[in-house]
């Protein structure tokens, strides 16, 4: 949390003409500045800037705010992270009331790269491996990377600076060891890692040496969170909002060299898959994802968990698997850049590929009848429209007739259930039972499931829902938990009647005006 007098201070040294100017040419009218809109396509200018009145305001698509408001829209930022961009602009010290050895560490980060980046020229194996791959000179000044020495230079570079170890091994660039303290890359070329607010929080550092961890990043920590950044989002996401385009990568080269080559909407992930954390970043930009990995077995897989989870969140998009040996790196430098970009043009469909994945090369009927339920399921979790759209393709793939395809029925029927046992045998209840088993071993969907299904049910299913009969679930060792996109589908269905039934229970409320119904109703329908 930034204190108050740091907020006070960034709004009384900020001007709006500084801070527009900055992004958007402006020309001066009379007593106001004119610009063409940064925030729809105008041939006329219809933007103005008053000095005096401190806002903005568009008379094309009816934007207006202040400079802070104009630094969130324009870079896509929470209000923190736009105050924080302002004071660096207005030359303001930002301080945090967490902790002072925030701000010092984000200091320390930042030193540490444009540090790296000053050594670079003076490691001849460093420059050729990055010429080898075809990186220019160019690129090396945009992505500011560098190169990490012996280990002892570092931490006498981290003295010598007045950095204090502790706030260093905060950064993750200084480790301790049985008091011992080492640095974490050593004989690495390095790339810095940046916030969406253009913050370095961390670094990927790849080995020239025979060292057998190829890369090294950042250990989490205070600055740096892996499962929420994208190395490259801040280059290129206002390329992406434009767009409404990204390219999904897997390496720090494959983003420096596709951006080279004038791709300028390619991120990648940081030594990890793509994760539940990254999605609201993703979705801020309401773009189209192409996720493009190697088409080696561990590429098709993570390609697979990624498009799944983009598919689960309602993000559009496609896949391109690169060939086997190659990435789009190594094409770039061949000179295939023409290729690379066919490629990521003639993507396959998102669902497409999941649907592929699951079913394609089947033979055995067995084999078939598991595809086919863990097909319809992933389909579910696309809504109703998606899962109407692509069964006659899910038939087609697996060589079957479109009428052995059958909806997938929710494990709690319409109507209550006040009279019905868990311990029945019949279909319906031995699915019930089957979910709530699941229930028990996928904890992190626990909650969810109780809030929508506690709503849906009663009687002895919604006591076990709510853990009082869950004991009588458990020693059923002839049911089987459901398996986690089976269960996942479900909870999908179950999510969309609890909020169709809460909407039409607010649509008749005679006590609730209207204002507040429409709040609550939009709630619902993003459930959806």
């Amino acid at each position: 949390m930034i204190a108050q007098e740091s907020v006070d201070a960034i709004k009384a040294s900020m001007d709006i003409i500084d801070t527009v100017s900055s992004y958007v040419e402006l020309k001066k009218v009379g007593s106001n500045y004119k610009a063409p809109c940064p925030f729809h396509d105008e041939n006329s200018p219809s933007f103005v800037v008053s000095p005096a009145k401190q806002i903005y305001h568009c008379f094309g698509c009816g934007v207006t705010g202040d400079a802070i408001k104009f630094v969130q829209e324009y870079e896509k930022l929470s209000y923190p992270e736009a105050l924080e961009k302002i004071g660096d602009m207005v030359n303001v010290d930002v301080k945090h009331i967490s902790s002072v050895r925030d701000t010092r560490g984000y200091e320390i980060l930042e030193h540490a790269s444009r540090w790296y980046h000053h050594i670079l020229p003076q490691v001849s194996t460093a420059q050729a491996y990055l010429r080898d791959r075809g990186v220019s000179q160019e690129s090396i000044e945009h992505w500011n990377i560098g190169y990490a020495p012996q280990s002892k230079r570092t931490i006498n570079y981290i003295k010598e600076n007045l950095f204090s170890p502790e706030d260093a091994i905060d950064t993750g660039i200084i480790g301790e060891d049985g008091g011992r303290q080492f640095a974490r890359f050593i004989e690495r070329i390095t790339f810095p890692i940046r916030n969406a607010n253009g913050k370095v929080v961390g670094f990927g550092g790849r080995t020239i040496s025979d060292h057998p961890a190829k890369y090294v990043n950042t250990a989490q920590g205070k600055y740096y969170n892996k499962s929420r950044i994208l190395y490259g989002y801040h280059e290129a996401k206002q390329t992406i909002f434009k767009r409404r385009a990204m390219i999904l990568t897997e390496g720090y080269l494959d983003v420096v060299m596709m951006h080279q080559a004038d791709i300028k909407t390619a991120v990648a992930t940081c030594g990890t898959a793509l994760t539940l954390e990254h999605i609201p970043l993703i979705k801020r930009s309401e773009a189209r994802v192409i996720i493009a990995y190697d088409g080696d077995k561990a590429g098709r897989s993570a390609a697979l968990k990624a498009a799944r989870l983009c598919g689960e969140h309602k993000i559009d998009g496609g896949v391109v698997l690169w060939p086997e040996g190659k990435d789009p790196a190594d094409m770039i430098k061949e000179g295939r850049e023409q290729e690379v970009k066919q490629m990521l043009s003639r993507s396959i469909d998102m669902v497409e590929f999941v649907l592929l994945e699951i079913c394609a090369g089947l033979n055995d009927p067995r084999a078939k009848e598991s595809a086919l339920k863990e097909a319809e399921a992933y389909l579910h979790t696309l809504g109703p429209i998606h899962h109407e759209h692509h069964r006659g393709r899910m038939a087609e793939i697996l060589g079957i007739s479109p009428h052995l395809l059958q909806p997938l029925r929710p494990v709690i029927p319409e109507m209550p259930i006040n009279d019905r046992s868990v311990s029945s045998s019949s279909v319906e209840d031995i699915a019930m039972l089957q979910f709530l088993k699941g229930l028990c071993e996928f904890e992190s969907y626990r909650q969810t499931a109780e809030m929508i299904m506690g709503d849906l049910a009663d009687g002895d299913i919604a006591k076990a829902i709510k853990g009082e009969a869950l004991s009588h679930v458990l020693v059923r060792d002839d049911i089987e938990p459901m398996g986690e996109h089976h269960f996942r589908a479900q909870l999908s269905v179950l999510r969309n009647r609890f909020a169709q039934k809460r909407i039409e229970a607010i649509s008749s409320d005679e006590s609730m005006d209207f204002a507040r119904k429409q709040f609550e109703i939009t709630k619902l329908r993003l459930m959806m």
